[in-house]
C-alpha cells in the first residue's frame, strides 16, 4: 500500500469527469501517473481532510473504488454533476464538484466544529464562487449564468460590464438578460471566444477574482 510520499511527484494533471456513484472512472493515463494502488483525495474547502481511495482496474479501464462512495455521499453528488479531479503528484488528488446547474458546491459541514472549520477554510482565496459551463450550440453568441451563481456574487441587475481574464490578457464584455436569465454576451464575448479558439463543446470554468473580474479556464474537448 503506497503512502503519499512514496510516489515521485509528476506534472499537475487536471481532468473533468461526469459523476458516478459507486466508483469513478478515471483516465488510464492518470492511474499510471499515480502509480499506486491507493491515492488520497483532499477537498479544498476543508484543508487537512483527506480520504484514501482505491485505484482499481477492470476490463473497462481504471477507476476510483473503495473510499469513493464516502466522498460522493459527503458531497451529496448527484446525476448531471461534473467533477474536476487534479493530481498534484505523490498520489495526492484534489476534488471540486459542480452541480447540475454548473455551480461549485461546498462540502456540507456535518457538525458544529466542522461548520467552524468550513467557514475558516472558505476565506481562502482559492475558494470563491465558481461555475462550469459545457458550451452548448448557441454559446458563441452568449453564455448563460446559473441564477445561484449570480446571487452568490451579487449580480441582481443586468447591463453591467465585466472583465474576462485568461492568462495575462483581458477582454471587456457585458451582462444582459435573455429572455429571463442573465448571460455574458455581446461583441466582447464573441471576440473572447474567437481570439481564444473556443468552440462548441469546450468547457469554461469561471473563477471569481473580484465581482467584475473573472478568470476563465478553458478545457478543449
Amino acid at each position: 500500500m503506497a503512502a503519499p510520499g512514496n510516489v515521485a511527484a509528476r506534472r499537475d494533471t487536471r481532468v473533468l469527469l461526469p459523476f458516478t456513484c459507486d466508483s469513478l472512472r478515471i483516465p488510464d493515463e492518470l492511474a499510471e501517473e499515480i502509480g499506486a494502488t491507493d491515492a488520497y483525495v483532499a477537498v479544498p474547502i476543508c484543508k487537512g481532510k483527506v480520504q484514501r481511495v482505491e485505484i482499481g482496474k477492470d476490463g473497462d479501464g481504471a477507476f476510483l473504488g473503495r473510499g469513493w462512495p464516502e466522498i460522493a455521499a459527503k458531497f451529496g453528488i448527484g446525476a448531471g454533476w461534473f467533477l474536476v479531479l487534479r493530481h498534484h503528484g505523490r498520489g495526492m488528488l484534489t476534488l471540486k464538484a459542480f452541480d447540475d446547474s454548473g455551480c461549485l458546491r461546498e462540502l456540507p459541514a456535518s457538525t458544529p466544529a466542522a461548520a467552524v472549520e468550513a467557514t475558516t477554510c472558505s476565506r481562502d482565496t482559492t475558494y470563491r464562487p465558481q461555475f462550469l459551463s459545457l458550451l452548448p450550440q448557441d454559446s458563441m453568441g452568449k453564455m448563460s449564468l446559473p441564477p445561484t451563481f449570480c446571487k452568490a456574487i451579487g449580480i441582481i441587475s443586468e447591463h453591467c460590464m465585466i472583465t474576462l481574464k485568461k492568462a495575462s490578457s483581458t477582454w471587456q464584455t457585458r451582462l444582459a438578460r435573455y429572455p429571463n436569465c442573465v448571460h455574458v454576451g455581446g461583441s466582447g464575448w464573441k471576440t473572447f471566444c474567437k481570439e481564444n479558439g473556443i468552440k462548441v463543446g469546450d468547457i469554461c470554468t469561471i473563477n471569481i477574482i473580484e465581482p467584475m473580474l473573472w478568470q476563465v479556464v478553458v478545457t478543449a474537448q
